[in-house]
């Protein structure tokens, strides 16, 4: 086994992106790849060579500098967002000029604000490549390259413009450059290219190497500009993947193409992702971390049940290999100096789209020694089957990823897995010796395809939500008992969480308890009833449906036993005790389904079971805006660009 060397470093010279990939690529992949060949370079050389990466890999342009706006604005002229289209993605960069002469007329030495410590975790403007992946298209049943960027942005913004462009090492465009323009949102905005192999290999027959470039340029809500650039190179082997995929060359009139077949079983030789943690325990296609109160259905249990405070960590072990057909020789440590044209460090980041940005894994132990993802890295080199396997083990202890305040518990969140690594891709050895590139994981799923080269991971939810202690329960024979007393097997009074008219007897089959990090909302009635519950807890209402605490609006009436009561008061209070749920099922002798949404009566009140409540923390997690919605909340100096966004 050999041991990663953490001392060597190497500091060497959405939605439409997504599914209007395969027609684009259609269209345009004949276009794109024969276009005469030029013996220059790529942008990432070009780049590189005028931008410096932070920490994060990310080079932050300054439009001052007259090389950074020129390699803004050709990068919006490459993707073809010519001025008179785009106007303001144009005039965005005279804006940030603006701003950053200004900056450095205004330095100040004035004291530096204090940093919260949830601050500290997040990554507020991430800028990822995800992947290099190939797949079968649904809609051609041929092999692709896929090659996808992101850019999310912690709170989001009023507009964010990502590309993508893949070249080889003459600075040809391999693919049609993906490109995504974004308004009103900005908290995950992804760019992707595609291109089939067969069009690919028709054009670069002696492709072994993919140089990807990534530009993102986007307005904060303050209306501050940030434009940025990534770089990173993924080796390429048409020798491995028509051993995989089949033939690319052309077949006979009549004749089968073996693109059609897929991943041959007799040779796979794809990346293998084998893991003992985080994983899917109980087979419901999603992994859930439960932070701070366990359920059933936790894939992984509370592990903090400590005095309640404002400080609840998001703690999830990681325990797996990943094997490569490639000879690694080194792996680069998460914190220092890449090679040029790696931007990518070793990482594993997670991501979720409510409150955009990202967290990395990184634990503090012993005299505040901080241990990052490749200090638990390992890897050997089987020289016989011809692959090298990366190995880690984290604790749960040390696998944190900051505080659960980053996170929403309405969403479902990606995860990411990077290595940048130095060797001999598909163990060919040339003359210029070792390469460094980057390998890659990811949860992000691309819609009309499947058969993906390399694994996608599952996404995780991370679950909190309940109600506070004391708070009363009526039961089957109609007598109030409090939450905490209540056990599995006893008979409350359940009721349809949408027709609460609709109850009856219903056995509790699980019973959550926890703690909250984060301000419960007291909800009152003109009855003089109240409830305190976590912001999230579904609440059945005559006027709105089901809806979240943190949704209620004085007016708004909640059903109830016998009708409704109407709301008087809202507010937010924190909350230093227990918090409870329960989870209903109907008797034996009911004629409910099992599948429907039950709510349970709590101080009169309706409210979601723990399974209604788990359903409904993710109602708005696929909610999009109309065109005409959009265009109504724009800022009038953004309409033109969004418009022509979507011819």
């Amino acid at each position: 086994m050999k041991k990663l060397n953490k001392k060597v470093l190497m500091p060497l010279a959405i939605a439409l992106a997504v599914s209007n990939a395969v027609a684009a690529s259609n269209s345009v992949d004949q276009q794109a790849t024969s276009a005469s060949k030029q013996k220059s370079e790529p942008a990432a050389i070009q780049g590189t060579a005028v931008t410096q990466p932070d920490q994060f890999g990310i080079r932050k342009l300054d439009m001052s500098n007259p090389q950074h706006y020129q390699l803004a604005k050709s990068r919006l002229m490459k993707a073809n967002r010519i001025e008179s289209e785009f106007p303001q993605l144009h005039k965005t960069l005279d804006v940030a000029k603006g701003q950053h002469l200004s900056a450095k007329m205004n330095i100040t030495t004035s004291a530096v604000p204090p940093v919260s410590e949830t601050d500290v975790d997040i990554i507020k403007e991430a800028h990822f490549f995800l992947d290099m992946n190939l797949a079968i298209s649904s809609d051609t049943n041929e092999p692709y390259l896929i090659v996808r960027a992101k850019s999310s942005r912690f709170g989001g913004t009023k507009a964010t413009y990502i590309d993508l462009l893949l070249e080889d090492a003459n600075g040809n465009q391999l693919a049609p450059l993906g490109s995504t323009f974004n308004v009103l949102d900005g908290k995950d905005t992804l760019a992707t290219s595609t291109i089939s192999l067969k069009s690919l290999k028709a054009n670069f027959p002696d492709l072994d190497t993919i140089y990807a470039s990534s530009y993102v340029e986007l307005e904060q809500e303050d209306g501050t500009i940030s434009t940025t650039m990534k770089y990173t190179e993924y080796p390429f082997s048409w020798e491995h993947f028509e051993a995989l995929y089949g033939s690319t060359s052309p077949v006979a009139k009549g004749e089968a193409s073996a693109l059609s077949v897929g991943i041959s079983s007799s040779l796979d030789t794809r990346p293998k992702y084998n893991a003992t943690a985080p994983i899917d325990k109980n087979n419901d296609a999603v992994i859930k971390i439960c932070l701070n109160r366990s359920h059933t259905d936790c894939d992984y249990a509370a592990d903090q049940y400590r005095e309640p405070n404002e400080i609840t960590d998001v703690n999830i072990p990681f325990n797996g290999e990943l094997r490569v057909p490639h000879e690694i020789t080194e792996i680069y440590p998460t914190v220092g100096d890449l090679p040029n044209g790696i931007d990518e460090p070793t990482n594993i980041y997670l991501q979720e789209g409510i409150y955009g940005g990202a967290t990395k894994q990184s634990y503090k132990g012993l005299e505040n020694a901080v241990k990052q993802f490749s200090d638990y890295l390992e890897f050997e080199v089987d020289t016989v089957n011809q692959e090298s396997i990366i190995r880690w083990n984290i604790p749960r202890s040390e696998g944190r990823f900051g505080n659960a305040k980053l996170f929403s518990n309405i969403a479902e969140a990606n995860w990411y897995m990077t290595f940048a690594v130095k060797g001999y891709p598909y163990f060919k050895k040339g003359r210029g010796g070792a390469v460094a590139f980057q390998v890659s994981l990811t949860s992000e799923t691309s819609t009309r395809f499947g058969n993906f080269y390399s694994e996608v991971l599952p996404m995780m939810k991370l679950g909190y939500s309940c109600l506070a202690t004391g708070t009363m329960i009526t039961m089957a024979d109609g007598k109030q008992l409090a939450i905490e007393d209540i056990a599995k097997g006893d008979l409350v009074l359940g009721a349809l969480a949408s027709n609460t008219q609709v109850k009856e007897p219903m056995q509790v089959i699980d019973v959550s308890v926890g703690i909250e990090a984060i301000k419960m909302y007291r909800v009152k009635g003109a009855d003089g009833s109240d409830i305190l519950t976590t912001e999230t807890h579904p609440i059945s209402t005559s006027n709105k449906g089901i809806i979240w605490a943190k949704e209620l609006k004085v007016g708004d009436r909640i059903l109830t036993e016998d009708g409704s009561v109407l709301v008087t008061s809202v507010t937010k209070e924190k909350y230093r005790d227990k918090i409870y749920n329960l989870k209903l099922a109907p008797t034996a002798d009911s004629k409910l389904a099992e599948s429907r949404n039950f709510a349970m009566f709590a101080n009169g009140m309706a409210v979601g079971d723990l399974a209604t409540q788990d359903e409904f923390n993710y109602k708005d997690q696929d909610l999009r805006m109309s065109e005409e919605e959009i265009l109504q909340r724009l800022p009038e100096k953004w309409k033109t660009d969004y418009i022509n966004s979507l011819n």
